[in-house]
């Protein structure tokens, strides 16, 4: 009889065992089943053209020995693919993250430290990049979260300029962090500031008294800003780009103008250094947590949850440290 159909591969580990142990006892053993089952299974290499004799005696016939190595060396690959398929897997789901400093500096590693207890095996990818380039990544499927602090009218314009077929955005706000104006005590400036008292809201149209410190030509904030003028004869006063708040911070620091800064980045030490009153609450860093609707993660959910969470307890912390001092 003439091979009928094609083995598998635990035939052909039943093939090994037998050249091995050269027993069909001790193969069916080795495979805890029963004698007749392995003699069942050995009909697969016995007959014309066989691996193995069919006199009685179970032994590799000559083709048996030649094909010996390639069976090995087909099991071995094979258990090679399983192990590399078991291991696909089991890899640990990953989520990738994009946002800018402010999140990084707040609340974010909070809310990482938060899902690293709670799921241990969950990997969270962060990117620090610019915000036009998150919400692209959050837009093409790049990202799966991104926190971004630009207001709703620069995402809509975003995601047209980005997509004619716009995917479905879920936008959720996480916290509005306080802004405020300071300056170097003994300058101008500071005395600019000084005019409004303590504990009250620094108005917008006084900004146009000050010497402001450059904020980014793409950052939200100041486009607000600008948006408030817009319809105004006077206009705003921007100096040269100071990267970001921290910049904006030291520029204040060496008396060369005025910064605006979210509040959480000024500590109590800060207000001997400066006079500080917080802005008009019509401008604030609003940020938002954003991704597609068709986000399918096991830990999604809880990650978003902890976010969540870390930025709002973070913007209490803040209102309660400075509450009754600006």
């Amino acid at each position: 009889m003439a091979l009928s159909e094609s083995p598998a591969i635990e035939d052909l580990r039943l093939l090994l065992a037998i050249a091995e142990t050269g027993n069909v006892t001790q193969a069916a053993k080795l495979f805890g089943v029963s004698q007749p089952s392995i003699t069942k299974r050995l009909k697969v290499f016995q007959g014309k053209n066989a691996l193995l004799t069919s006199d009685g005696t179970v032994a590799l016939t000559d083709s048996g020995r030649r094909v010996l190595p390639a069976v090995r060396e087909l099991v071995r690959h094979y258990d090679q693919l399983k192990s590399f398929m078991k291991q696909q897997v089991a890899a640990p789901e990953a989520i990738c993250i994009a946002t800018g400093s402010s999140a990084s500096q707040f609340f974010l590693p909070a809310a990482i430290a938060a899902m690293r207890a709670q799921v241990p095996e969950l990997e969270i990818q962060v990117q620090a990049i610019r915000g036009k380039e998150r919400l692209s990544g959050v837009l093409a499927g790049t990202f799966d979260l991104v926190i971004v602090s630009h207001d709703c009218l620069q995402i809509n314009l975003a995601r047209s300029a980005e997509h004619r077929v716009q995917p479905k955005l879920v936008v959720e706000e996480l916290a509005r962090q306080t802004l405020c104006v300071v300056a170097l005590r003994g300058t101008p400036e500071a005395d600019v500031l000084s005019t409004t008292l303590a504990g009250q809201e620094f108005p917008l149209s006084k900004l146009c008294e000050l010497a402001l410190i450059g904020l980014d030509g793409a950052s939200g904030v100041r486009r607000q800003l600008e948006r408030s003028f817009a319809s105004q004869s006077t206009k705003l006063s921007f100096g040269p780009n100071a990267a970001g708040w921290l910049g904006v911070k030291e520029y204040a620091r060496q008396g060369l103008g005025t910064g605006i800064l979210p509040l959480a980045l000024l500590s109590r030490e800060d207000t001997e250094a400066f006079v500080i009153r917080r802005l008009s609450s019509e401008v604030t860093v609003n940020h938002n947590l954003l991704h597609r609707e068709d986000i399918d993660h096991r830990h999604f959910a809880a990650l978003k949850a902890a976010i969540v969470s870390a930025a709002r307890q973070h913007q209490d912390e803040v209102t309660r440290r400075w509450r009754g001092l600006i």
